[in-house]
């Protein structure tokens, strides 16, 4: 059995994750960390930390780190899978340049997964939107409209980023929609004379996205260092 560190454990998304870890035959949760957790704090599943700088003290160990907090907790993750040399799975989005090249430089130490959304079919949607722009070869207008629940921070969301740049453009525009609790939506519209072709994807549930990401920590823990993402698995 194979086991993760849950960063961002009280969050949405962490929550879900937790749901998934226990409901599953192939993973156990080693600790929970998130700041809103009183240090050491027991659970009935898991031990909860209010930092990852409190685990290697406490003994806890893992096969690899899965991070659904925000890009301001990327030092300390970084810190801490250096220090123990563990693989991560980053599932937050917002992060800057800089972060961006400490992502890389991390990445050359131990394996790194990183992707803005974790749901195998918004991958899928990645690779036929950048096989739609190779076949309509420039002719047509493009168009990314992406919707989240009122409560996410960046705009656009970073799958729209990775769709804009399977799209290979600079021009293309972004309509970013913030609104009650919708889990996640985004469509590509490509539109030429007296025809338009559009793409989409809908998230449901949140489900599928803790499903997603521990499909990439079980890729990832075997991996050697670099930087992977979620068109890797898309066979």
């Amino acid at each position: 059995m194979a086991s993760c560190i849950i960063c961002g454990a009280n969050g949405r998304m962490g929550r879900t994750l937790v749901r998934a870890v226990c409901a599953s035959s192939a993973w156990r949760c080693a600790a929970c960390v998130d700041p809103a957790f009183a240090a050491a704090q027991g659970t009935g599943s898991a031990p909860r930390f209010s930092s990852l700088s409190l685990l290697p003290g406490a003994g806890v160990r893992a096969d690899v780190v899965i991070d659904f907090s925000c890009a301001q907790a990327l030092a300390a993750l970084a810190q801490y899978c250096l220090q123990t040399n563990t693989p991560c799975v980053l599932c937050a989005t917002g992060y800057s340049p800089a972060q961006q090249r400490q992502i890389e430089a991390l990445a050359q130490c131990v394996p790194v997964f990183q992707s803005a959304n974790l749901s195998y079919g918004a991958a899928v949607l990645t690779r036929l939107v950048r096989e739609a722009t190779r076949l309509l070869d420039g002719g047509y207008d493009v168009a990314v409209t992406e919707a989240h629940h009122r409560g996410k921070k960046d705009a656009p969301s970073g799958t729209a980023k990775t769709l804009i740049h399977a799209i290979g453009r600079s021009d293309v525009p972004v309509c970013a929609v913030r609104a009650g609790t919708i889990i996640g939506e985004h469509q590509v519209l490509f539109a030429g004379q007296d025809e338009t072709l559009t793409l989409a994807h809908h998230a449901q549930s949140r489900a599928i996205f803790a499903q997603g990401a521990l499909r990439a920590a079980q890729f990832v823990k075997d991996q050697e260092p670099g930087i992977y993402h979620m068109e890797d698995l898309v066979s």
